[in-house]
């Protein structure tokens, strides 16, 4: 499920965070720059989050209630990934065609044609990546399909032959922003500091903060894993100085709020295309989804929209999906997303003492047969990196918790029978029909007899 983008038609299905909203607005629209940190756990929203509040800052509609008149900034329209490994050099050419995208987006939007500077910018970047063999070279470059530009050819004379004093460059995209297309200012998003070690992060946001963070007129929000705003400003104390406020951290939503946001989905499909849309889970069975799913937002969307898909698939007439057979289809995603996970027996191990315990250090090594806090911080990292466990940083320390993943994998029996036996109980607070469901792992979704089974119904 992708996040919301900074556009009208995603804006209208977003929900919640009002008390976020206000506060991280307050906090990076305060000043002529800004450096904000919204972080939070696997799924639980932090981009669609931060599309929005960008979008309030774009189209100039403040919340409700909001005391103070937003400045005009240019969106983000495409973050910026970042990777263990890449220097600044490679970050500052992440960052201009970040912006240029971001500029040419705006044009087609407003119907206006970019302006030059950014065109060329725009070309010298694309032969850039040809030149090193089409693979993305150092920058990634990929302009989206559908900008509606005219990029030409290449070699003109006044395009820029050499990406030193980018810092320069960006002055002059900030001052264009706001001389020709009147923004106050730039917003610019980085994602995935989820993926950087502690070391990588702090010698990234040091080595970024007198060449890119001081820059008048752009709007930095960095998204992370919990508690790396704490550790900037313990352990950075010149980068922590530029910090706009306190961490944000996004809590999971609450089940009405992600309940709304599927009957905006409906209400979405039932002025586009289908007037008779009604969503055919059952409310019971979206809470049960939400539940099992550590109440993070995106997985319990992916988790309605599998068992749609695969139910009404089969079955398209079918207006309301029966409870055993939501929960089959639920059991049955499980199992396939639980193939893919390639877990090891030492893996299973972490996983097992995490679903028991609800977290684990790396300091804790030892109690799973690792030699050196530095092979188990390699697997708890591989596990991170897949989704299975969240990660936290809390003053010096490093947790790992579960995530909705976890609760999949303990679902199909690849944590140990005692773990999906808990997990079976866990589902079956709210149906009963769950438990004949999870006795056994489901040999293939038998989709001409659960045509019959609705046909029959």
């Amino acid at each position: 499920m992708d996040p919301l983008r900074p556009i009208s038609e995603d804006l209208r299905l977003f929900v919640g965070r009002d008390e976020e909203t206000r506060r991280y607005l307050v906090d990076l629209l305060s000043d002529k720059r800004a450096l904000k940190v919204v972080t939070g756990d696997v799924g639980v929203g932090k981009t669609t989050f931060v599309n929005a509040c960008q979008y309030m800052s774009y189209a100039g509609q403040s919340p409700d209630g909001f005391p103070f008149e937003l400045p005009k900034l240019l969106p983000c329209f495409d973050k910026i990934q970042v990777r263990e490994g890449n220097n600044l050099d490679v970050f500052f050419q992440q960052v201009m065609v970040t912006i240029c995208q971001s500029i040419a987006y705006h044009c087609k939007i407003a119907t206006i044609e970019p302006p030059t500077l950014v065109k060329e910018y725009l070309r010298f970047f694309l032969d850039l990546n040809i030149q090193s063999g089409g693979a993305g070279g150092s920058v990634g470059f990929n302009l989206p399909a559908g900008f509606g530009i005219e990029l030409g050819g290449s070699g003109k004379a006044s395009t820029p032959t050499s990406i030193k004093n980018i810092r320069h460059h960006l002055l002059k995209l900030v001052e264009l922003s706001m001389d020709e297309l009147r923004f106050d200012g730039i917003s610019v998003v980085v994602n995935n500091l989820d993926i950087l070690s502690k070391d990588s992060l702090l010698q990234f946001v040091n080595e970024a903060r007198d060449e890119l963070f001081d820059i008048p007129g752009i709007y930095w929000t960095l998204i992370g894993r919990k508690g790396i705003a704490t550790v900037i400003s313990t352990e950075s104390d010149r980068v922590g100085d530029y910090l706009s406020g306190t961490e944000l951290c996004l809590t999971p939503l609450k089940f009405p709020d992600t309940k709304q946001i599927i009957d905006r989905r409906v209400d979405e499909l039932r002025l586009d295309s289908r007037p008779d849309a009604v969503c055919p889970l059952q409310e019971d069975m979206i809470y049960l989804f939400h539940d099992m799913s550590l109440k993070e937002t995106r997985e319990t969307l992916s988790i309605c929209g599998e068992v749609v898909r695969r139910v009404i698939g089969v079955n398209p007439a079918l207006k309301i999906i029966p409870r055993e057979i939501a929960v089959s289809a639920f059991v049955q995603y499980a199992y396939e997303r639980a193939k893919d996970l390639d877990l090891s027996e030492s893996k299973v191990k972490i996983l097992s003492a995490v679903w028991a315990k609800e977290s684990c250090r790396p300091k804790d090594f030892a109690n799973f047969d690792y030699k050196t806090i530095q092979g188990f911080n390699s697997a708890l990292k591989v596990l991170s990196d897949k989704g299975i466990l969240s990660v936290e940083e809390k003053g010096r320390a490093r947790i790992y918790r579960m995530t909705g993943l976890t609760v999949l994998a303990a679902i199909t029996g690849a944590l140990g029978e005692e773990i999906r036996q808990a997990a079976a109980s866990q589902m079956n607070k709210l149906s009963e029909p769950v438990a004949s469901t999870m006795e056994s792992e489901p040999t293939a979704f038998d989709e001409a007899q659960l045509s019959l089974e609705l046909d029959e119904d």
